[in-house]
């Protein structure tokens, strides 16, 4: 029999006894309940015991609820309070006075239940605090002969100053349903953790070396076999680049949804399969390379080389974005489509420039040709004069039989994109400034001339006029740059990060199936931060958002808001607030003060410090 799910419920005082008449009759052999009664930081002990002893969910309330979250690696949820016990409890204390208070940590009332208690005639307080001093102080304002209505901590605080109160815990009805909700969690975390472990004994015990890939092109994960097949250590090949890793491979890949084909590994042929993996927009996922001694017909590898397989699969309707500037750069890169000349596309890390190289390729009249991406950055001179030009048979040691053709040759009647072209060495230059003067080439080790009929594209993230301090030569500069232009960074798009997120979202999840709607609060953090690695930092943001949305069941704003936070990272996100608006001189901006409280939640105490002043400064500037 499966053990059952070990389910921990959070108590404090009055919550007590309604968790106990909870559990009176309950009975189910799937669940195992255990309790940690205490307050705040006063769990801390007996939930780390718990969770290491095996605990899958745990449930909680209020201010315990939100220690829980940050603390506990394992799945948290709140009870819920019915509206119509907190109704029920509303009316009670009418009855008794006309002064109510219902008390809240850190966050509102839900506005429709304020509008609902308005609606009907009766009228009240939300009291909303952090700390007991808060608290108490606010309870002491409070009138004395009115009624407080809170969680058990209030109640109880509220009851020790000699206030009426009323208890609005969970009723043991609640409290029973959040033990079902959370054993649905339960289930669905094992099945998850079962499958994962499926997986990595099929990666472990495979017997071809195995290299998983994300969408990204970085190594995640690999097997003893790869590491073998690579001669490298797993450390080092774990979040290395498939492009630095293995370059020739990474090449090939570009076209192929699969791709068969030997490659050179420290002076040793080992044959390579790759698998490009797809979502359900058709978007790349990730890739899966096998790495193995055996060997194939030589005549399919050939034919898979020599054929125009390399496709660029992006269009200009794969660009989205609302912003003038990404608009304006879309019209010229369309405007320069219908040209045959050289184009160079400037821009940061991460705006795109390889979408925007397969576009202009794809509305161009070489649309029907091939398409080659290379990094220039990854390889080195030998390497990268070997892959673009091609070798003749007995060019150097270790080479293939028959020599190889180069990019310059498999691109014939398409175009080739030369990313990080700012890059390449003075020597690499010059030879490059002879293709696109006399569009022929000549292979390594070879004899004779090859003319080629070419597109070049090329990308870069720098100056090339001031690149290693104006070495980049001048006259290659001037041909490659003969339709020249900018392509905005994220920062720059007005509200395309908010567009682009909601588009990643929905590729990445089913919104409809979990019921999520992202809030205003979400869009405000999106077009705040700075996005230094542009869109290709908000795919990441957006991935990691996604599994935080996939991995529990808790969709409220409160939670959204919050796991935005930590998919960018909050250090960073905070660095970026406080570049953009933070004080000036003797101004402090009240946006500042509202972006600390309710993106990350800090109290003022927190706020003062983050900002690096003190908290009556704080309130002194505020003031002013």
């Amino acid at each position: 029999m499966e053990r059952p799910h070990k389910i921990c419920l959070l108590s404090y005082k009055t919550l007590g006894d309604n968790i106990a008449k909870a559990l009176e009759n309950f009975y189910d052999p799937e669940i195992e309940i255990v309790i940690v009664e205490g307050l705040r930081e006063g769990i801390l002990p007996g939930l780390d015991k718990e969770v290491k002893n095996g605990v899958e969910v745990v449930i909680g309330g209020g201010a315990n609820a939100q220690i829980a979250h940050n603390f506990c690696p394992v799945p948290v949820i709140e009870y819920r309070s019915s509206q119509i016990d907190i109704m029920w409890k509303v009316k009670m204390g009418s009855l008794t006075d006309n002064h109510i208070a219902i008390v809240s940590y850190k966050n509102p009332l839900d506005k429709d239940l304020c509008q609902y208690i308005n609606s009907i005639g009766m009228q009240f307080t939300n009291i909303i605090y952090e700390t007991d001093e808060e608290l108490r102080e606010k309870l002491e304002q409070f009138p004395a002969s009115g009624v407080i209505l809170g969680t058990a901590h209030p109640y109880d605080l509220a009851r020790q100053m000699g206030r009426k109160g009323l208890s609005i815990d969970p009723n043991p009805e609640k409290i029973r349903e959040c033990i079902g909700d959370a054993k649905k969690i339960a289930e669905k975390v094992r099945r998850q953790k079962e499958q994962f472990d499926f997986a990595q004994a099929i990666i472990r015990h495979n017997p071809f070396g195995m290299l998983l890939i994300d969408k990204n092109g970085m190594v995640f994960d690999c097997n003893s076999n790869a590491e073998k097949q690579l001669n490298k250590a797993s450390a080092s090949i774990r979040g290395a680049s498939i492009a630095e890793l293995l370059p020739e491979s990474r090449m090939l890949s570009k076209g192929y949804t699969e791709l068969h084909t030997p490659i050179e590994i420290d002076g040793r042929m080992v044959y390579c399969d790759m698998v490009q993996l797809t979502g359900n927009s058709g978007n790349l996922t990730g890739e899966v390379i096998f790495l193995h001694g055996d060997r194939w017909d030589a005549g399919e590898v050939r034919m898979a080389s020599d054929s125009s397989g390399f496709k660029a699969k992006m269009t200009f309707q794969d660009i989205f974005g609302e912003s003038a500037a990404i608009r304006e750069a879309i019209e010229n890169a369309r405007f320069f489509a219908k040209t045959d000349a050289n184009v160079l596309l400037c821009g940061e890390t991460g705006v795109g420039k390889e979408l925007f190289a397969q576009s202009i390729h794809n509305a161009s009249d070489r649309k029907h040709g091939p398409f080659i991406a290379v990094n220039c950055a990854s390889l080195s001179e030998s390497l990268l004069e070997s892959e673009l030009f091609g070798y003749d048979e007995g060019a150097f040691t270790g080479g293939r039989r028959g020599g190889k053709k180069g990019i310059f040759e498999l691109a014939s009647k398409g175009s080739i994109l030369l990313d990080e072209i700012g890059e390449i060495s003075q020597s690499m230059q010059i030879k490059l400034l002879r293709v696109l003067q006399e569009r022929e080439i000549m292979r390594v080790g070879g004899d004779k001339i090859i003319p080629v009929d070419i597109r070049i594209i090329c990308a870069t993230n720098k100056d090339l006029e001031q690149v290693n301090g104006g070495v980049f030569r001048r006259d290659l500069y001037y041909r490659l740059s003969v339709l020249e232009f900018r392509l905005p960074p994220l920062r720059e798009r007005e509200d395309d990060a908010w567009l682009l997120f909601n588009q990643y979202f929905n590729q990445r999840l089913n919104l409809v199936k979990y019921g999520v709607r992202l809030p205003e609060s979400i869009k405000k953090i999106l077009t705040t931060y700075t996005w230094p690695g542009n869109i290709r930092e908000l795919q990441n943001v957006c991935e990691r958002f996604s599994l935080y949305i996939n991995n529990n069941l808790e969709h409220n704003e409160k939670f959204l808001k919050r796991s935005l936070v930590k998919a960018i990272g909050e250090t960073r996100l905070l660095g970026a607030i406080l570049e953009r608006y933070g004080p000036q001189g003797d101004t402090l901006s009240e946006e500042l003060v509202e972006l600390l409280q309710n993106v990350f939640e800090y109290s003022k105490g927190q706020v003062a410090e983050k900002i690096g002043i003190s908290r009556t400064t704080l309130w002194r500037l505020t003031k002013k």
